[in-house]
């Protein structure tokens, strides 16, 4: 009887080592899969967005994923990345957007250079 019982001691000791190791292994992995900011994990969708025909294939259009649902850094960030790929892909028209400016009503902004300024780029051209 003895045999058995250090038989299964040395197994849950196996058991609760593996899980100990799943969990040490998982954590780091984890932590790294949301190492980008908000704004960064913002520009990243608007610009695979921006890719997307159909809005009902985009990130933001899903169930849950919508503005409501993000801080205004990441939405600054989707926007930006957004307006980054129709920059660079459809030759959009280019707004003044500095502070005060009503240039860009309804348009998305774009933080593109240090300089301060504040250009935009209208999203129907």
């Amino acid at each position: 009887m003895n045999y058995y019982r250090k038989k299964c001691r040395v197994e849950y000791n196996y058991l609760i080592f593996g899980i100990l190791a799943v969990l040490f292994i998982s954590i780091p992995g984890s932590a790294l899969a949301s190492s980008k900011s908000p704004y960064e994990s913002g520009f990243d969708h608007g610009y695979e967005d921006a890719q997307l025909f159909y809005p009902s294939e985009r990130y933001i259009n899903q169930p849950g994923k919508g503005p409501e649902f993000h801080t205004s850094e990441f939405m600054n960030g989707y926007y930006a990345g957004y307006a980054a790929y129709e920059a660079a892909t459809a030759g959009s028209s280019e707004y003044d957007c500095s502070e005060g400016s009503d240039g860009c009503n309804g348009n998305i902004y774009c933080d593109l250079d240090d300089s301060g300024d504040r250009p935009c780029y209208d999203r129907f051209d």
